[in-house]
């Protein structure tokens, strides 16, 4: 029971939709990602991904990427976002842009036969969401940001889709919103950092915080203020 006086933290409106939620804190580091949703995902981790207490935006620590590094999900259906609503939210820490394409989060297969979509940001630091529309690796549509990602500065990115729509926010505006009536959904291992599959070649640099995969529900339609708190675990 709650003493008088104090009042419950708010909890999350689509909490029995939210697939993934890391809120990345740990020891300096460290290599444990505890997933505070519902699914308790666990991840097998490659090269030198870690957490880091250097910089975080909410708590103690964020997730430092790194080059031949990337958090790996095991296929799940909770991973299937693409087949209808969907919201990706993050906060990002850029350090440097690309040389090709920083991969954030990406759904796909593992080997030559398909994907279901790719976040991420080119040279330019502007993000690109890459989504299949069907197995085939030649299917895929790329959608472009407007608005260049600032090094060295926290970054709340959400990406939103409500079966019609796909809409790009920074820092709760609206940077971008395109026509997508729909995408290629399949039961694939998911990466953050980099690929889900073998290759290492496309690392995001910097570091992320508070992410937050929500299935079924698109959470934002129009400019919004971004969290000022980690996100709730109820």
């Amino acid at each position: 029971m709650l003493s008088r006086g104090l009042r419950r933290a708010p909890g999350d409106l689509y909490w029995n939709s939210v697939s993934l939620l890391l809120n990345c804190d740990g020891a300096n580091g460290g290599t444990s990602f505890p997933d505070a949703s519902k699914n308790g995902f666990v991840p097998t981790v490659y090269g030198t991904i870690a957490t880091s207490t250097t910089r975080a935006k909410f708590g103690n620590a964020s997730i430092l990427c790194a080059a031949n590094s990337r958090l790996n999900y095991a296929a799940n259906s909770a991973f299937n976002i693409t087949g209808g609503n969907f919201c990706i939210e993050f906060w990002c820490y850029p350090t440097s842009a690309p040389s090709v394409q920083g991969v954030l989060i990406a759904q796909d297969d593992g080997i030559a036969n398909g994907t279901c979509f790719q976040l991420k940001t080119y040279p330019t630091n502007k993000l690109n969401f890459t989504y299949w529309t069907t197995s085939s690796r030649g299917s895929y549509v790329e959608k472009n940001g407007n608005t260049a990602l600032s090094n060295n500065v926290w970054t709340h990115v959400a990406v939103t889709w409500d079966g019609s729509t796909l809409r790009m926010f920074l820092n709760g505006a609206l940077d971008a919103s395109f026509a997508v009536s729909a995408m290629y959904s399949a039961n694939f291992d998911m990466g953050i950092g980099n690929w889900a599959r073998p290759t290492f070649s496309n690392p995001f640099v910097g570091n992320l915080d508070d992410i937050r995969i929500t299935k079924g529900q698109t959470r934002y339609t129009a400019a919004f203020t971004p969290p000022s708190r980690p996100f709730p675990t109820h």
